[in-house]
This record gives C-alpha cells, structure tokens and sequence, in this order.
C-alpha cells in the first residue's frame, strides 16, 4: 500500500498583517466630544439661568449674560477648547489612516482641509468666548456685540459646513473602498446635506427658521465619527512575500 506523500503538503499558513499605528480613533472621537459637551453644560439652562443666548435674544440679554456669568463662560471656553485639540488629533490619524490603506483620492485632501477648517473656525469662536469673559469686554456692548455674533459665525455655520464637508467625504473615501458599512455612509450623506444647509443661516434674519440645521449637524456628527473611529478597519493584509 502505496502512503500519500507528505511533500506537498503545506502547512497552515496564516497572512500577516499590517496594524496602522496611530491612535484608537473611536477613543480619540469620544474624549473630544466628552469634553465639548463638558463645556457646553457650562452654558446651558441647568448651570446658568437664562442658558447661553441664540442671536435673536436682544441685545440687553446678550450684554447682560456675558456680564453676569463670566467664571461659566470662562471654563465653557477652556473646555471646548480643549476638545478641538484632540479633535485635530482624530483629523490627523483619520486621514493618515486612509493613506495607510493606499487611497489615492482627492477626498482624502478634501477631508484633512474641512478637519482644517473646523479647527480654525471653533478656536476662533471659543477664543471670542473666553474673550467676552473679561470686564473691558463685557462692560462695552458695541464691543460685547462684536465678539458675539463673530462668536456665533464661526462656531455655529463656521462649523456646521465644514463638518458636513468633512462627513461627506469621510462617507465618500469609506463607501468607495468598502471601508465603512453601508447605513454609515448613508447616514453621513445625510449629515452631510443638512451640514451644508446651514450655510444660509449666514443670511439670517431673512432664514430665521434655519438655525436648528446647525444642531442637526452638530450632535449627530458627533456621534458619527464615534462610531467611524470604532468601526473603520486598523489592519491591512501585507504583501506576501513567498
């Protein structure tokens, strides 16, 4: 009885992968939005009554919010602050992650420049705040005035459209290269859509029914890249070499 020979037998061969060395995006994306919302509860109804003021609250109520709450204001700014430097970090990591899986598109730019303008725009707005926080400032409403809707601009549309470029793109890199699921890249096209909706809330007070577009963008964004950061793949198959 003639035994099978074991010369071409091949053992179990397993395919080594390349492990993208950043940092965990899904952990990135939750320690920025935990602080953002850290600072945001600063300002809000439950810490101080009245909550901070919409653009349409009258000039009396603006003035007067910033001159009677500046410790909140204060730790509000330096919260939020906070959180778009770690924001930054998740920008970076994502988009060195997309080149770390080969992708060659202008999508990849485009995101890493609306990451770039979110920053820019947010530390302008919470710099505003932490500048309406000093008595020279808040004493002077023409001064008060200035700063705030300057405040609202950057950090209201300033960060509603760039964010909804920023999911969009996000949502168009994921979707081509089957990086992301399906129902997150639909989703991401609709933050994206009502993102870049919001920038007519620049022509307010013509649009005045516009400004919950801004919130709109806001939190469901930021449970999006949450989820992004935990669900985008970290490893990639590296190429054999038998």
């Amino acid at each position: 009885m003639n035994l099978p020979s074991t010369s071409n037998v091949q053992p179990d061969q397993t395919i080594p992968l390349d492990r993208h060395p950043g940092p965990n995006l899904g952990v990135v994306a939750t320690i920025s939005v935990v602080l953002f919302l850290a600072g945001l509860a600063f300002v809000t109804v439950f810490v101080t009554n009245p909550s901070f003021p919409s653009p349409d609250a009258g000039i009396t109520r603006i003035v007067m919010y910033f001159q009677m709450r500046p410790e909140q204001v204060r730790i509000s700014a330096f919260l939020s602050f906070g959180s778009l430097i770690v924001l930054g970090v998740f920008v970076a990591g994502l988009v060195s992650r997309f080149r770390f899986f080969g992708v060659r598109s202008a999508w990849v730019d485009i995101t890493l420049w609306a990451g770039f303008v979110i920053a820019v725009d947010q530390s302008l707005s919470h710099l505003c705040e932490w500048a309406l926080t000093w008595p020279s400032v808040a004493q002077n409403t023409p001064t008060t005035l200035a700063f705030y809707y300057l405040l609202y601009g950057a950090g209201g549309p300033g960060f509603s459209v760039p964010m909804g470029l920023f999911v969009g793109s996000i949502s168009i890199v994921g979707g081509r290269r089957k990086l992301l699921p399906k129902w997150i890249v639909w989703s991401g096209f609709v933050i994206s859509m009502i993102g870049l909706v919001s920038w007519l809330n620049l022509l307010l007070p013509t649009f005045s029914s516009l400004p919950a577009t801004i919130p709109l963008t806001r939190f469901p964004s930021f449970i999006w890249l949450i989820v992004v950061g935990f669900v985008l793949p970290k490893t990639l198959a590296a190429p054999s070499r038998v």
